[in-house]
């Protein structure tokens, strides 16, 4: 159970995680900063400038190894880290040796991760876009068993005939840089029912986008891109999640990032007084 301590920490009204505080986090607004002015590989004396020498250095390379713990999972991450700690420990290694060290250890090939983020500069920005309705009755002219055309008329309903109708709603992901990773998507409905897909990586390589549909009695209220934030190497993670309801929250979470700034500021103009 939660007490003040927790809430004065976590501020659950005003923070975009109220369940759990990463601290971790601040590494991906770090890398934002200069997400593809070079690859992590590069040596830090061919660096375009101080700033990408900086994000590499440090929030870059964070960023790439939480995803990849993400993609893989808890075990066979530290399963590979643990081997290469091991191996190399009081050696001097290259990338190449922790790229090798690392797979063998964890028993997997993600040499294309590698290539995309350690000797490349790929990025990544998944997108969802929904259109929600009801399903109108047909109508207009339809040909029928005798070949003749037939009219079919339908009255303007009333409140609960329309209500009958089922829902249709079409969901689109996008996804634009060159980085793809295989990506869960969570579908949740009025009744608290929910859907789970998977855009895998192979088909995120044959095209940019995928649409998935829904038809029935259950409205769709939510879309939401990576539902576990396990990939910290997204660059706008407000584009990941779709809601039929208004967030009331919101204005007041930035605003609250905004008063902050602003008590920052007259603190250090009070320092400049005396």
């Amino acid at each position: 159970e939660s007490g003040p301590l927790d809430l004065w920490r976590d501020q659950p009204l005003f923070t975009f995680t109220a369940e759990w505080t990463d601290a971790r986090r601040a590494d991906r607004a770090g890398d934002l900063e200069s997400p593809d002015a070079d690859p992590l590989e590069t040596p830090g004396w061919l660096h375009a400038d101080r700033t990408s020498y900086g994000t590499n250095s440090y929030p870059r390379t964070g960023v790439a190894l939480r995803t990849l713990q993400g993609l893989l999972g808890d075990g066979p991450f530290l399963r590979g880290m643990r081997h290469y700690a091991r191996e190399f420990r009081y050696a001097h290694p290259y990338p190449a040796d922790f790229y090798r060290s690392f797979q063998a250890g964890a028993g997997v090939d993600v040499q294309w991760y590698f290539d995309e983020l350690f000797r490349g500069n790929g990025t990544v920005d998944w997108s969802v876009e929904v259109e929600q309705a009801r399903k109108s009755e047909p109508r207009g002219f339809f040909q029928g068993e005798g070949g003749e055309f037939l009219e079919r008329t339908v009255g303007t309903p009333d409140e609960g005939a329309e209500k009958k109708q089922p829902w249709r709603a079409r969901v689109l992901l996008r996804r634009s840089g060159t980085l793809a990773l295989p990506l869960r998507v969570k579908l949740t409905f009025d009744d608290g029912s929910t859907r789970a897909e998977v855009w895998t990586r192979e088909e995120q390589l044959a095209v940019s986008w995928k649409r998935l549909e829904h038809e029935g009695e259950q409205k769709l209220v939510s879309v939401v891109l990576d539902p576990l934030r396990a990939y910290y190497i997204d660059r706008d993670h407000s584009n990941d999640g779709w809601f039929d309801a208004e967030d009331e929250l919101a204005p007041w979470r930035w605003s609250e990032r905004a008063l902050a700034q602003v008590q920052h500021w007259l603190f250090f103009l009070q320092g400049l007084g005396g």
